[in-house]
């Protein structure tokens, strides 16, 4: 740690160091310096450099330098658009309304999340004739590698879940997906949104009618017991039980598209703005630098000091 010490007080400007340098190198040497003392060090030789006339003519030159070069690297950058749908998910049965809703379709949602970013599912997507994803990448990359760029480029958000107990259902989601083509990027979210929205009808249809099978045997056996109760003790019931239409309650999920697929008018990479803000502070960094070692450079030449 001492030897970085020592460094950072050969950063300082030549004229500070004639006049102060012995005092500071005795206090380093004197002292256990750590990465606090250190810091302290580097931030003042970097004030004191930035102090230098030289210096603030070197920054603004590669600052808007750098600005300018930012400007034109990101329009040789693939742009990319971002089109976005927003649904919801509610239970259709009494439960829509209860304790336990939310957090179970917040779990639907996740499950679903699940099978529709999977390999599978996005293979599907990519593969799809009339998308025609990826058509670059997939000639040079293995599939897994392109399903994973797509894994990127596909973002579902959900809402997070309400704490106070008095929430309720819906839970609103969003599917977004990034394109360099902006009718693509609309068409996979469309897909996308639809192929959910199948995959829980199937899931219901077969579900529910499984579901209707196993009551309805449970009921009937329930119901023949009853009887021969009923017929043991001479009792007459005049109760009636509708085995035609049994109660499944909030075995129903409905998914509701709150906003379809916007077909984006902007991109939303490469955001030029961020791209000269790097240019500049890269401009601004190699004049500190270009300052700080110039002495290393130029044989001779004067040092400017403030």
């Amino acid at each position: 740690m001492r030897r970085l010490a020592r460094f950072a007080v050969t950063l300082y400007p030549a004229g500070w160091r004639e006049r102060y340098g012995e005092e500071l190198r005795a206090l380093v040497e004197d002292s256990r310096p750590g990465w606090a003392s250190v810091f302290d060090l580097l931030r003042g030789a970097m004030r004191m450099r930035a102090r230098g006339l030289a210096f603030a003519k070197l920054a603004a030159v590669l600052a808007v330098g750098g600005a300018v070069a930012g400007l034109g690297i990101s329009f040789l950058v693939t742009p990319k658009y971002a089109s976005t749908a927003v649904g919801e998910v509610r239970l259709s049965g009494l439960e829509a309304n209860g304790a336990g809703a939310r957090p179970r379709l917040i779990e639907f949602l996740e499950q679903m999340k699940s099978e529709m970013t999977s390999r599978q599912a996005l293979a599907a997507l990519i593969q799809n004739p009339v998308l025609n994803l990826y058509d670059t990448e997939r000639k040079s990359l293995p599939l897994e590698d392109v399903e994973d760029i797509m894994r990127n480029d596909l973002k579902v958000f959900i809402a997070p879940m309400n704490q106070q107990k008095t929430a309720a259902a819906p839970v609103v989601f969003s599917v977004r997906f990034a394109y360099p083509d902006r009718t693509k990027a609309q068409a996979v979210v469309d897909a996308w949104v639809s192929r959910m929205i199948d995959v829980n009808l199937l899931k219901a249809i077969t579900g529910v009618s499984a579901g209707d099978r196993a009551l309805l045997e449970r009921i009937a056996r329930l119901q023949e017991r009853i009887d021969s109760l009923e017929r043991h003790f001479g009792m007459v019931s005049t109760e009636t039980v509708d085995l035609a239409q049994p109660a499944l309650v909030g075995r129903d999920i409905v998914i509701a598209i709150l906003n379809p697929a916007n077909l984006p008018d902007k991109p939303i990479f490469p955001n030029r703005a961020m791209f000269m803000a790097t240019g500049c502070g890269t401009g601004f960094t190699l004049a500190l630098l270009a300052t700080i070692y110039r002495r290393r450079f130029t044989t001779g030449a004067p040092q400017h000091t403030s």
